[in-house]
């Protein structure tokens, strides 16, 4: 049996999803903003990653420019995001006990932003960018910013406003890139 290559290519990207969306839901449910019971978190987190999964397959079979990449290494992509998130849980739980380590915060964003452009964008040698690419990137990086002042009480609206500028500016530059340079679908380049 052979399973669509959109289909699977979305499949072991929601594992992602499917996770971030955990440890939102499980941060609502934490801090009492969800007063619902234990086992809410993760239906909510599952059906989420469900609704952006079909999402995503309705827009890829609907949009053929965008093709599937048959040499994509989904294992070191996962591993890259499953390493980053625990790193990233890793260093709030120790920010919350020894609030010292919160100036570490810049560094871990940093480094988290270049491994997630090497996960996002970066196909064997080169960069591919196109908007899918660049969506899951900027999610994943405002999830762990919205995260990262949530738990640690700093001002979210703002912060929330600060994100929202950033991806329009960065779409922008998204959209014009691919424009220019005329990479609006990946490539098999046979690498």
């Amino acid at each position: 049996m052979t399973m669509d290559p959109i289909v699977k290519n979305e499949l072991a990207r929601s594992i992602g999803v499917f996770f971030i969306s955990l440890v939102f839901f499980c941060i609502l449910f934490i801090t009492g903003i969800l007063g619902l019971p234990g086992y809410a978190p993760f239906l909510m987190a599952f059906l989420t990653t469900g609704v952006i999964f079909l999402i995503l397959i309705w827009f890829r079979k609907n949009h053929p420019s965008i093709k599937t990449p048959t040499h994509f290494n989904y294992r070191a992509k996962l591993g890259g995001l499953l390493s980053l998130l625990i790193v990233f849980a890793i260093y709030m739980s120790i920010s919350l006990l020894y609030p010292i380590s919160r100036i570490l915060w810049p560094v871990l964003l940093l480094v988290s932003v270049i491994v997630l452009m090497a996960i996002s964008f970066k196909e064997g040698k080169s960069y591919r960018v196109n908007l899918p690419r660049w969506l899951f990137f900027y999610i994943v990086v405002s999830a762990l910013i919205v995260i990262h002042d949530f738990v640690m009480g700093n001002a979210t609206q703002l912060n929330i406003i600060y994100i929202v500028i950033l991806g329009i500016i960065s779409i922008v530059i998204v959209l014009w890139y691919t424009r220019i340079s005329g990479n609006t679908d990946e490539r098999n380049t046979g690498e």
